[in-house]
């Protein structure tokens, strides 16, 4: 299992970094980050997410794979 969650219309969500792999923590930073995600010791995980999942975890496997817009209130 990838680390995602099911949703209510049975679809797996995850949030996923620039190099393809699920999000663990708050941020996709290198090394230790503030805490509002700025300013990570090493920089932020660069790359498209979206191709960079797709060619780890097959490009076949998933009907859609894409961009969910989230709000931040």
């Amino acid at each position: 299992m990838f680390g995602g969650t099911q949703d209510i219309n049975y679809a797996c969500k995850s949030r996923i970094c620039g190099d393809g792999m699920n999000v663990w923590g708050a941020w996709c930073g290198q090394g230790a980050c503030n805490p509002r995600g700025c300013s990570c010791l090493k920089g932020c995980i660069e790359g498209d997410p979206i191709m960079n999942f797709r060619l780890k975890h097959g490009l076949d496997n998933f009907v859609y794979v894409g961009p969910q817009l989230e709000n931040y209130l």
